[in-house]
């Protein structure tokens, strides 16, 4: 009879140990979620700041190709002035 106490008492401590470890893994779920739900919230964060400069760079690239086109359009002036002040 012995024996078989002793046998209880071992199965009583495996079934309080699965249960401890039970709520341990409930509560990393837990821990988990909310640890997803703020690296999505950084990932939009940062994808609206990826966003917005990249349409700021698309706009200064537009403002300097107009500058560029600007320039190649007045260079044959610019050089018929020079032609005329050498003279």
């Amino acid at each position: 009879m012995k024996s078989t106490d002793e046998t209880i008492e071992l199965l009583r401590g495996i079934r309080t140990d699965i249960q401890s470890v039970g709520g341990d893994v409930h509560c990393t779920r837990e821990e988990l979620s909310q640890q997803i739900e703020q690296l999505t919230l950084r990932l939009v964060e940062s994808e609206e700041r990826t966003a917005t400069a990249i349409t700021a760079l698309v706009g200064t690239m537009a403002e300097m190709a107009a500058i560029l086109r600007l320039q190649s359009e007045l260079r044959p002036r610019v050089e018929r002035c020079e032609e005329h002040t050498q003279d």
